[in-house]
Order: structure tokens, then sequence, then C-alpha cells
């Protein structure tokens, strides 16, 4: 039994011996940080606060599946909705370089230019997916230029342009 008291109170020893040196640890750390926001507050010299750029909100893109019912509703056959979409499929692909040049050259009407013509096609041909980022992406070109949500654009773009692949091999 005398075991059990001696290395309890050898751990209530070691307890308190670290609360001790926690303690002064944490008196010394405040002390330093008092000296150093003293030393700051007496100094003529200030240093430029930063600001951060505040960072825009992005669009959501978050459109349904491609449909393109709005051909057959037109009263297209099959295999003519088909054609259709096999042709805006290599458009949609060919325009993703051109609109990112366009944005690497700061050139904002050619950037309105070149969504215009793809939404045009995407739209005559479906709605959802690719055609409605479109929509989307051209509305915003006519008086957007933060680059930041353009090019969030652009990858969206990619994005559905890739499931249009996928959902017409």
């Amino acid at each position: 039994m005398n075991v059990y008291l001696i290395i309890g109170a050898g751990a209530v020893i070691l307890v308190a011996l670290f609360l001790f040196l926690n303690k002064s640890k944490s008196k010394s750390k405040k002390s330093t940080e008092e000296k150093k926001s003293s030393t700051q507050n007496n100094t003529s010299i200030k240093e430029p606060v930063r600001q951060e750029k505040p960072r825009v909100k992005l669009p959501q893109c978050n459109f349904p599946p491609f449909d393109h019912s709005r051909l057959a509703e037109m009263g297209l056959a099959e295999d003519e909705v088909s054609e259709f979409i096999q042709e805006l499929i290599p458009q949609i692909g060919a325009q993703i370089p051109l609109i990112e040049a366009a944005v690497a050259n700061s050139d904002f009407d050619e950037l309105e230019h070149l969504t215009h013509a793809i939404k045009g096609s995407s739209s005559t041909v479906g709605s959802g997916g690719v055609s409605d980022l479109l929509a989307e992406f051209n509305t915003y070109t006519k008086a957007g230029k933060e680059k930041e949500i353009i090019l969030h654009y652009i990858k969206y773009l990619k994005h559905y342009h890739a499931q249009l692949l996928k959902q017409y091999p």
C-alpha cells in the first residue's frame, strides 16, 4: 500500500511541476508580446496595412444536363438531331482556344462576340448544360470584365463541353 501512496504523490508532484512550468512560459510570452507592442507603439514608422482585394463572387454554373428535345419538338428526325449536335460539339471545341486567347489579350469585345456565336448555336440545338452556361457567360461578357469570373466560366465551358462529348459520342 505504501508503494501506491508513493506513486500517487509522485504523480501529483509531476502535475504540479508541469502546471508551474507552463504558467511561467505563459507569463514570459505575455511580457515579451507586451514589450514588442509597446516598442511598436513608440516608433514613428508604421508598417503599411495590407488590404487584400475582396474576392469576387463566382457564378454557380450548376445547370441541368443538356437536352436536345427542342429540335425534336421542331419536327426533326432523330438522325437530323444527331447531325446538329455532332456539328455543335466541334464548334464549341474550336471556340474555346479563341475565347482563352481573347481573355489573355483582354479583348472583351472579341470575347463577347465568340461567346455570342456559340451561345446561339447551342441554344438552337437544345437547353441545359452547355447551352445554359453559354447564355449566362455571354450575358456576363456584355458588361463584366472580371478575369477571375471569366476564367471560371471558361473552366465550366470546358466541363460542359466534355459532358456533351460523353453524352453524344
